[in-house]
């Protein structure tokens, strides 16, 4: 090996983290680029090697090899942007519910207002414990141990109110679809007409 080789290979030990956090800064921290950090040094290194002499005369060899890196990963920037502008960018479902107009907001608002109309009928069918346990049990998940203990009753009898209180939910669900199906009928039927 020569001696301008040995003194690439001493660059590379010397610089190698500090290239990597500076390709990482180039690629504004984004964790999609990161497979090509290893990839940029590595290639900087080659072109080190390809123009050992240019860079054994340099006053600050550490400024040269930055500045390869940032040019490398501008590279990668700017071929990754030509690529999503031809075959289109993928675009995270996630990113796109952060944006929701403000008629979602709104059908939202509803949904939660019919929601808490709805619970407020069933628990109108409730006998007291069923309230209690519905409240305990569903809405504030406790255990039914819990329940009983607290109530001074058998856990049997928590289970049995559990029982009950899903079977009028099933039935206040059925109705609930039923007059809603049969008011959407009167509703296409009227259209019609």
């Amino acid at each position: 090996m020569s001696s301008q080789g040995k003194l690439i290979e001493q660059l590379f030990y010397v610089y190698h983290d500090t290239l990597k956090k500076y390709c990482m800064h180039c690629f504004h921290y984004q964790s999609q680029y990161m497979p090509y950090v290893d990839d940029c040094i590595q290639e900087v290194f080659i072109a080190a090697l390809r123009k050992e002499k240019k860079l054994a005369s340099h006053p600050n060899p550490y400024a040269w090899l930055a500045n390869a890196c940032r040019k490398q990963c501008a590279t990668i920037l700017r071929q990754k942007a030509v690529r999503a502008r031809i075959t289109g960018q993928q675009v995270p479902f996630e990113d796109k519910m952060q944006n929701a107009c403000v008629q979602d907001d709104i059908v939202r608002w509803i949904d939660a207002y019919e929601a808490k109309q709805s619970l407020f009928t069933l628990r109108s069918q409730l006998t007291e414990l069923e309230c209690f346990v519905f409240k305990e049990y569903f809405l504030q998940q406790r255990q039914a141990s819990e329940i009983a203990e607290e109530r001074h009753i058998s856990v049997t009898a928590v289970y049995g109110a559990i029982q009950r209180i899903r079977k009028k939910a099933c039935r206040f669900l059925v109705l609930a679809i039923f007059f809603s199906i049969g008011s959407l009928i009167s509703f296409t039927h009227a259209v019609m007409l």
